[in-house]
């Protein structure tokens, strides 16, 4: 598990999630020779601060049935590579032994959770308390707050610690959340305006620029109430609680108080959340994206006449929610790993057979297989030219209406804000601003971005076709990762003529590797889909750099005005390149995307087929025949559990 804290007033904290992590029940930390912090030192924005380590023993999080399966893998990995060990060098034999070894080597993806809050809503006490350990991050606790800094906390796949170190938010975490949680003081909640402002100005890096599927809201510091001053408001005042409440102890008083305020407080923030999000953000698929926590830590760790149940303190219920996505995480990790082994082992006795017929069967099923790779191939390709035309329409209706407002836009929102007519102090933001290549976030968590207001209008233009191409949570029926889902070489009418003879064993190692090679194509197409996003502001940087140094040396009287008169004189003359060059740009970025997906598939695939149907019969390969066998079991399973997934 790995735990972030941010530099500013509004820090962000994240928890990776992969196989073999735990969520809870560590070993009490132990500290480096550095200590941990007390005090926490203030890092400038422009250095790389120090690295503290923290240590903590993990545990298994899979089932029994998950690491049976695993062991035995493992087990006739071990085997079968010390079996082909002791044969001639062959290319052949070479192969089966990198495949096998990049299996047990494969590194496996983490799930992100990002956290985000101001400084004291309470996310170090909320981290503690899921993990288990009172003291394992540095509370504000009766001193100033003690998370100042980003704090990374991994857990290590190769030995029982935990290491961390300290960064600097950056919008690659953004962009790489699979998940945000969103933490305030419940007294706030509703009402504050930060916690808004931070999903406002991060959601282009979490949703469309990244892999965001679901935004938590976490009200923390529920047992922090004042049951009579609760109870004598004058909406609560002549209500049923009100006379229900007054006649009970005190105990009982202030569970339902905090309750009740809990209630409201869920109530009160998913309307806020379909005004500020849903209603502005209609391309974004918001089902099930937005979720509600109302948190004790205190009451959580409270083994002393305890208010609240462990319960009705929803620390249980955020645990889950981790355990449960690290169980899917680490049930993908299982599956695909005993598919594959059992896919290497199919190639291995099939090529050890010494069945004259299948020379000729052989044959006949790489061409048609090869046949089928380019079949398919037209199908992606015909899609993806359908999106690239659809994209440059758009982009096209963009480019014109950006030309045409940019300028407006941007002194509106960044140059000359009507809210700060005066200029009073908004020089500072300017000039810092300028010295950050357009990016400015302030110490309460404001984002000031003029690169992105610039392309505005663009990605106004483009966001809801974007939506439908690169969907984080699901799929869409025109979604590119759907169209790779769904891609297979392999038709169930093949499957079904080979099902009883000897070349149903080479078409599972080609439906494991077409398995490994879609899940990979999947993965760097969100990768890719985060560039091809970010490349309209990008483009828009790169134009507007010349004229961000050069109002960064203004200085003295009249800086504010003469950096202002810089920054639009520069965009005027300067829009017609910039919003060309950005639409070429993201075309580029596409069309590239297409060439990649159709080039991996096309070499990776011919090179499975020639490596399986174009090497002679009879090898002397070992015996895996009994290998072969006791996996059975655990393969049914795995690929039962990816078609349900799909």
């Amino acid at each position: 598990m790995m735990l972030y804290d941010g530099l500013f007033k509004t820090t962000c904290i994240y928890f990776p999630l992969s196989c073999n992590v735990p969520l809870c029940k560590a070993a009490a930390p132990s500290i480096s020779p550095q200590g941990k912090r007390k005090n926490p030192p203030t890092f400038p924005s422009t250095s790389t601060p120090p690295k503290q380590p923290c240590f903590s023993k993990p545990t298994q999080p899979t089932s029994k049935f998950e690491r049976q399966a695993m062991k035995a893998a493992e087990t006739c990995v071990t085997q079968v590579l010390e079996k082909l060990k002791t044969l001639p060098k062959k290319e052949f034999i070479d192969y089966l032994k990198g495949k096998m070894t990049k299996l047990r080597t494969g590194v496996k993806n983490k799930v992100l959770v990002g956290v985000f809050g101001k400084t004291g809503a309470g996310k170090s006490s909320l981290i503690n308390a899921i993990l288990g350990e009172p003291n394992c991050l540095p509370n504000g606790a009766n001193i100033s707050a003690c998370t100042s800094v980003m704090i990374q906390v991994e857990a290590n796949m190769t030995n029982y610690s935990y290491e961390a170190e300290i960064e600097f938010i950056s919008k690659k975490h953004l962009s790489q959340c699979s998940s945000v949680w969103i933490v305030n003081d419940i007294q706030r909640a509703a009402s504050e305006r930060e916690p808004w402002m931070i999903l406002e100005s991060s959601f282009s890096y979490l949703i469309q620029g990244g892999e965001c599927e679901n935004i938590t809201f976490i009200c923390t510091k529920t047992d922090d109430i004042n049951p009579k001053n609760y109870l004598g408001s004058p909406v609560l005042k002549n209500t049923e609680l009100h006379l229900d409440l007054e006649k009970k102890g005190a105990a009982e008083r202030k569970r339902g108080c905090i309750q009740h305020r809990n209630e409201q407080a869920k109530i009160m923030l998913g309307e806020r959340f379909n005004d500020e999000v849903v209603k502005k953000k209609p391309f974004i698929q918001m089902e099930k994206i937005f979720q509600v926590f109302t948190v004790s830590a205190e009451e959580f760790q409270n083994d002393e006449n305890p208010i609240l149940e462990q319960e009705q303190t929803e620390i249980p219920q955020l645990k889950q929610v981790l355990e449960d996505m690290n169980e899917r995480h680490s049930k993908t990790a299982v599956k695909d790993y005993i598919s594959g082994v059992y896919g290497i082992l199919s190639l291995i006795k099939a090529a050890n057979s010494n069945d004259s017929t299948m020379v000729e069967m052989k044959s006949n099923m790489y061409q048609l297989l090869k046949d089928s790779l380019e079949e398919q191939l037209s199908t992606i390709t015909s899609l993806m030219t359908k999106h690239y035309n659809d994209l440059k329409k758009l982009l096209s209706e963009g480019v014109a209406n950006s030309k045409k407002s940019c300028l407006q836009i941007a002194k509106e929102k960044v140059i000359t804000p009507e809210a700060r007519k005066d200029g009073r102090g908004y020089h500072r933001t300017l000039s810092s601003l300028c010295r950050n290549k357009g990016f400015c976030r302030s110490t309460n968590g404001d984002i000031t971005d003029l690169n992105k207001t610039l392309a505005e209008s663009m990605y106004a233009a483009i966001n809801e076709k974007f939506a439908v191409i690169f969907p984080n949570a699901g799929t869409t029926g025109e979604s590119i990762y759907k169209k790779i889902c769904n891609f297979s070489i392999i038709s169930d009418n093949m499957a079904k003529e080979w099902e009883n003879t000897p070349m149903s064993l080479y078409l599972m190692f080609l439906t494991t590797e077409e398995n490994f090679l879609k899940d990979k194509l999947k993965r760097d197409v969100l990768l890719r889909k985060k560039v091809i996003y970010e490349s309209l502001t990008d483009e828009v940087q790169i134009i507007m750099c010349p004229c961000y140094e050069e109002a960064s040396k203004i200085s003295g009287k009249g800086t504010l005005k003469k950096t202002q008169e810089l920054l639009v004189k520069h965009i005027d003359s300067s829009k017609n390149p910039m919003f060309d060059n950005a639409q070429k740009k993201m075309l580029e970025g596409f069309e590239n995307l297409r060439e990649y997906i159709e080039q991996t598939l096309r070499t990776e695939l011919l090179e499975s087929l020639k490596r399986s149907l174009k090497t002679p019969n009879s090898l002397s390969l070992p015996d895996v025949s009994e290998q072969l066998e006791n996996m059975e079991t655990y393969k049914m399973l795995a690929l039962r559990e990816r078609t349900s997934q799909i």
